[in-house]
């Protein structure tokens, strides 16, 4: 659940707080270990300027798909990278630690594609509003 912080078009900001379990508990303002985070998502809706106004409660939400794909780009294909560089590192005959590097370093090179393809993988990642 969020707030529509603003509306250009067919674009949507919609400001979201993160908050940790700990943030309804009585004592959270006292034990520090209660964290917020601010997060803003972007939302394409070809009917936002006629369905929405700024400070408009909505929720977003995506598919399923969409999360599988996030948490395969992230965490999956970068370990994969990571295990089979150094394997065959390590088959070349390299050892356990120069292995270890050049796996980090596949591994930061990855990440850096995806940096620079942000723009592409924005339009395969996309959030609706969820209607109630």
């Amino acid at each position: 659940t969020g707030i529509i912080n603003a509306i250009e078009g067919n674009h949507l900001q919609v400001r979201i707080l993160q908050a940790s379990a700990c943030m309804s508990c009585k004592a959270a303002r006292l034990c520090n270990a209660s964290e917020k985070k601010v997060k803003t998502v972007d939302v394409y809706d070809p009917t936002a300027a006629q369905s929405y106004n700024v400070g408009d409660e909505v929720t977003v939400c995506t598919s399923l798909m969409t999360g599988y794909k996030a948490v395969a780009l992230g965490f999956i294909v970068p370990l994969a990278a990571l295990l089979t560089v150094m394997a065959v590192s390590i088959c070349c005959g390299s050892d356990d630690a120069v292995a270890s590097l050049i796996g980090l370093g596949a591994v930061a090179i990855y990440y850096t594609i995806l940096y620079f393809l942000k723009e592409r993988l924005k339009r395969n990642f996309s959030f609706h509003i969820e209607n109630f």
